[in-house]
């Protein structure tokens, strides 16, 4: 949690030091060029957490399939 906590501070800064830099000549092109970067990058990395939820298999589906086996043995 931590790590993840100075990796977004880094991030922010990074950021900060790109706009300062570029503040007198596009600092409107750099607020939009950084705000497209993170918000591509947070869509990809939503796209992605939904694709590996998806291919997961169920809670428990190995347990219920024996229980579903033994309930069929059972009848």
């Amino acid at each position: 949690m931590l790590a993840l906590f100075f990796l977004g501070l880094s991030v922010v800064l990074f950021s900060v030091l790109i706009v300062v830099a570029f503040w007198d000549e596009n600092r409107l092109l750099a607020l939009g060029m950084l705000g497209t970067l993170f918000a591509t990058s947070g869509a990809f990395a939503g796209f992605l957490f939904l694709a590996k939820a998806k291919q997961k298999p169920a809670l428990f589906s190995q347990s219920l399939s024996e229980l579903s086996k033994d309930l069929k043995e059972l009848e």
